[in-house]
């Protein structure tokens, strides 16, 4: 790796039962390459906290309905979904779908 490579940050935001199941609010990842896509973040998260972060997100190597992921405030369904690109500096809200009945 050349010596001015700079390591990506990004900032995650974890709501609702997200936060109140994993105990943490907010994690900052970092990765050596720029950009990764939401599906990278999302599986660098599950190694961090388990799969069973990972399922409340994602089924299927898709977004679970409901399920409402912010890139810098923009929802990633009106970008590209779980392949929106996430670049240095990004900050990402999960909010896993809701329940109720």
């Amino acid at each position: 790796m050349p010596p001015f490579f700079q390591v990506m940050k990004v900032k995650v935001k974890l709501f609702t039962l997200l936060r109140l199941e994993f105990g943490v609010s907010e994690v900052e990842l970092e990765f050596e390459k720029e950009p990764v896509s939401l599906k990278e973040v999302l599986h660098e998260l599950s190694k961090r906290f388990g799969e069973k972060f990972l399922s409340k997100l994602v089924e299927n190597e898709n977004l679970k309905v409901g399920t409402i992921i912010l890139k810098n405030g923009k929802n990633v369904l009106e970008l590209d979904g779980i392949n929106t690109l996430v670049q240095d500096g990004d900050e990402l809200s999960l909010f896993p779908p809701g329940g109720g009945g």
